[in-house]
């Protein structure tokens, strides 16, 4: 199995257009502050929330890169996701692939069926609403399901599956399952 990794590009500009709604926000709330229109206490109320926002939005969708690798570790195939703020690498995701139970594709404005109660989520997108994005669900031995949000392409995809093959799991379609159990309603991916 050979190792693979992807950073995904941003696909569109949202973060821009909210940073300047928020920036624009955020100067308007000065000059009511500054000038006493209005009533100074709301100014700062305002200021201070579009600050805050605007801190969030900028840190997280300018400054966060992430890193998706499906590497061999000890044996097992692993996928790591590493995120990257400036010159800083800091692992946030070590998931080994013998325990994931389902892959799904999601499209923005399609609600897909809930299925699965997740007790842990965790999100690795790096566009702020992306056209389309993969869920892998990750059963693990405490019955505990951890699902990995990605925004991932079809190479990776195939890294994925190519994985799948090395531990002898199957998928069909959007869904992983062991070889001789069967798989209702496979979508493709």
């Amino acid at each position: 199995m050979r190792t693979f990794s992807y950073t995904p590009k941003r696909q569109n500009d949202r973060p821009v257009w909210w940073l300047s709604f928020l920036t624009l926000g955020l100067v308007v709330s000065v000059l009511y502050c500054v000038f006493g229109w209005w009533r100074p206490l709301v100014g700062q109320i305002a200021f201070f929330l579009f600050a805050v926002a605007d801190i969030w939005l900028y840190s997280r969708f300018f400054f966060l890169h992430y890193t998706y690798t499906v590497t061999l570790m000890n044996g097992v195939p692993t996928l790591i996701v590493n995120q990257r703020r400036g010159n800083q690498t800091t692992t946030v995701c070590q998931r080994e692939l013998s325990d994931l139970s389902e892959i799904r594709e999601f499209r923005r404005g399609e609600n897909g069926p809930r299925e699965l109660r997740v007790d842990v989520r965790m999100n690795f997108l790096v566009s702020m609403s992306p056209s389309v994005w993969q869920t892998l669900y990750f059963i693990l031995d405490d019955g505990e399901c951890v699902s990995v949000t990605l925004e991932v392409d079809k190479s990776f995809l195939t890294v994925l599956r190519e994985a799948l093959t090395y531990l002898n799991l199957e998928v069909e379609g959007a869904e992983v399952c062991d070889e001789g159990t069967p798989v209702a309603d496979p979508q493709p991916v």
